[in-house]
């Protein structure tokens, strides 16, 4: 979906007819080196070029062939720059819907996770994917007679689904290795391993899928949703209906509904379990660091493509770098699960973030002064170990730090965070800092924040470690510069801080 998404975006944008109308001389293009590969590539395709002293109206750019790296992907608008604009717009309202959603059913779905047991929130979310999928091929059929409209609703469809699964799946593991941290981490690198299987899978088809260069994507978005039907059947028939929580136990569905008694607990203790979050320094120090991890790698992820493109890369070749950093990522995480003990935890979670800074570099300004097709190949690299380094970490640092009864909601509650972040990042990035018609450095301004946000992420990281590292001493290690002055009270308010100290807890 993540390749097929940006191209279906592309086929939809039109321009220069009668329904939409002439464009403005913003979108003329004015740009030497874009200019001088227009008059290139017509030369070499045979193509009439209007060029008025360097400066080509918007509306009378040639229609580059599929095979030109100045195709625009649309059979309706010839203006690339134009084509990826409007796409960028889409996409950016589409996703900062589907995070603010993300932001307010995320707690919910690990409060459901918690209380009712993992099996019935898998199948809801896989029903949610079918529509999406559905919903898009009506889209894509229609060829977008119906508006951006389709397109928002089955993108918050889909989003909501993929990160509900994503809870359960952690708030599963959580409570089912218990207080074994190194077994937590090596199954949060196992399933890291496995996204990484299926993504060298899913890349190698899409490379074959893009070169073909489809101006209408129907028959890929009925392939999605056959199979989003399979992953739906698999969680009918594949799940038994037991307890997966940790302390709660699954209640049993028959015509009289659910037995208060059929669970231990309450919907309070499991809605105390997002309060954690905030009552843990380093647990909400941690929250705030996937929040900006979400605010920098979906911004960047939701203008990548068109950054590139904007580059002169053909989107076939964007995929290659893909592929090769998940054949590299198949052997990273059974390094990882071995040298784990003797890295530690928090010392995964700081290099995760340290080579998403590296991976940047190369994103930003080495792809544009020196090769963009070399950079990309670097920085998919750094970015997939990164991830594979950091998020195992940062998955078994909450867990940890939760406690068993409270994994799915932390879990949601580090899902909420990420929303925010994420939900705020797409308009910036999107209408800010991403401009199809940038020239020079400029063109690299949206890698450039991100750079600066995975540097501060790194720095941020580091503290936590630290302050984690003081609350684990005891009272009696602290440095007599740490340890802080005895005050004393008189008994009355001592009992009144008390008293006041009960009712905030």
């Amino acid at each position: 979906e993540h390749h097929l998404y940006m191209t279906y975006l592309y086929s939809r944008v039109q321009c220069c007819d009668e329904k939409t109308g002439t464009l403005s001389r913003h979108w003329d293009v004015t740009d030497p080196t874009l200019v001088e590969s227009m008059r290139l590539e017509s030369k070499k395709f045979g193509i009439e070029l209007q060029d008025d002293h360097g400066r080509i109206d918007a509306c009378h750019v040639p229609p580059f062939p599929r095979n030109s790296s100045l195709w625009t992907m649309s059979a309706r608008c010839n203006n690339k720059a134009f084509v990826e604009d409007s796409a960028q717009e889409v996409k950016s309202n589409m996703l900062t819907t589907k995070k603010l959603l993300c932001l307010f059913i995320a707690p919910l779905v690990g409060v459901a996770s918690d209380i009712l047991g993992h099996t019935w929130v898998l199948r809801s979310c896989s029903a949610a994917l079918v529509a999406s999928m559905v919903t898009y091929a009506v889209d894509s059929w229609a060829q977008g007679v119906y508006g951006d409209a389709p397109v928002i609703t089955a993108g918050c469809l889909m989003g909501v689904s993929v990160a509900s699964m994503h809870i359960v799946i952690l708030a599963a593991i959580g409570s089912r290795f218990g207080d074994d941290s190194v077994g937590k981490g090596r199954a949060f690198v196992a399933l890291g391993m496995i996204d990484s299987l299926q993504g060298f899978i899913v890349e190698s088809v899409s490379f074959w899928y893009l070169s073909s260069h489809h101006t209408n994507h129907f028959a890929a978005w009925v392939a999605l949703t056959a199979m989003a039907c399979l992953s739906l059947l698999a969680t009918c028939w594949c799940f038994e209906d037991q307890s997966e929580g940790g302390e709660y136990e699954m209640c049993a569905v028959s015509s009289s509904g659910c037995e208060a008694g059929s669970r231990r607990g309450s919907c309070s203790d499991v809605l105390r379990g997002v309060c954690t979050v905030f009552h843990h320094p380093v647990l909400l120090l941690v929250a705030c660091i996937h929040s900006l991890w979400m605010f920098y790698h979906i911004g960047m992820l939701s203008t990548g493509i068109s950054y590139r493109s904007m580059l002169g890369v053909r989107l076939e070749d964007m995929v290659v770098p893909r592929v090769v950093a998940h054949v590299v990522s198949l052997t990273w995480p059974a390094i990882l699960a071995m040298i784990m003990p003797y890295l530690g935890i928090w010392t995964m979670f700081i290099a995760g973030h340290v080579l998403q800074a590296i991976g940047y570099c190369f994103e930003g300004p080495y792809a544009v002064l020196v090769d963009p097709y070399r950079s990309m190949y670097f920085f998919e690299l750094a970015i997939t170990v990164g991830k594979l380094t950091g998020i195992p970490a940062e998955h078994t640092i909450v867990s940890e730090l939760a406690g068993k009864q409270n994994q799915g909601s932390c879990q949601a509650a580090l899902v909420a965070f990420g929303s925010l972040g994420a939900g705020i990042a797409l308009p910036w990035y999107n209408r800010v800092l991403f401009d199809a018609t940038a020239s020079g450095l400029a063109k690299a301004r949206c890698p450039m924040a991100s750079l600066f946000f995975a540097a501060l992420s790194s720095a941020l990281a580091c503290w936590a470690k630290r302050l984690n590292d003081r609350a684990a001493q005891p009272p009696d290690e602290l440095s007599a510069a740490e340890a802080q002055p005895q005050v004393r009270y008189s008994p009355a308010l001592r009992e009144h801080a008390d008293v006041v100290e009960n009712r905030y807890l």
